[in-house]
């Protein structure tokens, strides 16, 4: 996975990665400044062999250090002595690169301390010589046994020189220092030692940051909300056209609107018959078809294509007192009514609309494939471009013909909202059902909306007036620059389309 991507993932999850740095900072501030001093108490030992170099000690020290700081041999010490305080800690360690061994003993009083480290230092040095002593013992018997019976002998039978040698064999062995350790300074001190609470704080905080960072990372692995187009891609198996931001700044208007022609750029390049048909929906959550509508259809009217904007969702009905309007859900119940009569001016130069209407039963009663192409028949013969704003794919019998009788379908998803199940399960539904999906676009929305246009379903409060039934527009109001279908959309837009 790119190193950006972890990135993105990261930031999109910030709050996450700063509540865990502040639960570590937090802890280690209470466990700090709850801790009062502590104290060090200090033994040195040492290994002398004779006729061996000191380096050579040195590096039987180190093998001391390590079999005193198992945690096993310890417990095994402290068995041997009652009095060794039972909140001591112990270490050892060599000092530098020199037969000096030196048993640390931490206790949070200074005479515990000490005493706990001459005490450690004493069972270690028993554990370790008593072995060596063993054997010396061993060997000096024999030597000593074979003394005897050369004494025992006729005096002028044995030579002087072998009893003198076999004493001081003896001798030798008896007081043979080989590989053990001596006390150097049973008490050497007692270092008293402060909270470091800076060091502390800053352990934390980088602690903290890491484990942050991964809880991200491991969310955002979990998670099944699609927060990037790569989200899109991997865990929803549709492909990406754009990541479209709302406006707020202008370097985010710029991606909003560069995203937005990316789009009509790759219907354009479709192998689409002319004039196309493009239905644009959402999975049952997490998407809003009309967000992208508006956008789409003046991004294509730019561009000299004449557009006709399809609402055919049941909740763009009767608004503002248009209730009268016939509209698409009355073309579909009565075909003797001509399209072209239906269709009414937008804002938007070379864009018109045709609404929802009046139905006076259910449609998805009376809806059929067939009845839809005769609609998107003559709204082909009066447009380049005809998008169709559907219900949400999986909710709705009528969405599957839509997007069935449309060339290519577009789904919508809310970023962190849409969910990849649920965008599956749409793709599924709509390929089952003969659609041929162009893929998904992630759309961003502004947390602060006003309220929607008429493209995106609900009036505008000025009067929409019939269009001409061939393609002539009004070139009435514009959108200010900038402004957009996600920034223009109201409060609640979302909710027909989850």
């Amino acid at each position: 996975m790119p190193l950006k991507r972890r990135i993105e993932q990261v930031r999109q999850r910030w709050w996450l990665v700063l509540a865990v740095t502040l639960v570590a900072v937090l802890g280690a501030l209470v466990s700090t400044l709850g801790a009062g001093n502590t104290y060090v108490g200090k033994s040195a030992m040492i290994v002398s062999s004779p006729g061996r170099y000191p380096e050579q000690d040195a590096v039987l020290v180190g093998g001391y250090v390590a079999y005193f700081n198992d945690p096993a041999t310890q417990q095994r010490l402290r068995a041997t002595d009652p009095n060794i305080p039972a909140d001591a800690t112990f270490q050892a360690r060599a000092a530098a690169a020199s037969p000096i061994l030196i048993i640390e003993a931490t206790a949070p009083d200074s005479g515990d301390a000490q005493s706990a480290a001459a005490l450690m230092a004493a069972a270690l040095r028993e554990d370790v010589n008593a072995v060596r002593s063993s054997g010396n013992q061993e060997a000096v018997k024999a030597l000593t046994e074979q003394l005897d019976a050369m004494r025992s002998r006729e005096p002028g039978n044995v030579p002087d020189p072998a009893v003198t040698a076999l004493q001081d064999r003896i001798n030798t062995t008896q007081y043979d220092t080989t590989n053990m350790l001596q006390d150097l300074q049973a008490e050497a001190g007692v270092v008293a030692s402060s909270p470091k609470t800076a060091f502390d704080l800053l352990a934390a905080t980088a602690g903290g940051l890491v484990l942050g960072v991964l809880a991200a990372l491991g969310v955002a692995a979990l998670s099944t909300r699609l927060a990037t187009a790569d989200d899109v891609r991997e865990k929803a198996g549709i492909e990406p056209l754009a990541e479209i931001p709302h406006g707020g700044s202008d370097s985010r208007t710029r991606l909003h609107e560069n995203g937005v022609r990316q789009i009509v750029n790759t219907i354009s390049r479709a192998d689409l018959p002319r004039p196309a048909v493009v239905a644009v929906t959402a999975p049952a959550s997490g998407g809003a078809a009309d967000i992208l509508v508006r956008d789409l259809a003046e991004a294509a009217a730019l561009r000299g294509e004449r557009v006709i904007v399809v609402q055919a969702r049941a909740s763009d009905a009767g608004e503002a007192g248009e209730s009268h309007r016939i509209g698409f859900a009355d073309l579909i119940l009565d075909d003797r009514l001509a399209v072209a009569t239906a269709l009414l001016e937008d804002g938007l130069p070379n864009v018109t609309l045709l609404p929802y209407g009046t139905p006076r039963t259910a449609l998805p009663d009376v809806l059929t494939h067939a009845k839809i192409e005769r609609v998107l028949r003559e709204l082909r013969a009066l447009a380049d471009l005809v998008i169709v704003e559907s219900p949400r794919a999986t909710d709705s019998a009528e969405a599957n013909l839509l997007c069935a009788a449309s060339d290519r379908v577009i789904l919508v998803l809310r970023k962190n909202v849409a969910r990849a199940d649920e965008t599956k399960e749409a793709t599924r539904s709509l390929t089952d059902s003969g659609a041929t999906v162009l893929g998904a676009v992630l759309v961003e929305e502004s947390r602060s909306r006003r309220p929607r246009s008429t493209t995106s379903g609900t009036r505008r409060t000025r009067k929409s007036t019939p269009a001409h039934p061939a393609g002539s527009h009004n070139e009435g109001e514009r959108r200010s620059p900038g402004a957009s279908a996600v920034d223009a959309a109201a409060p609640g837009s979302g909710d027909d389309h989850g």
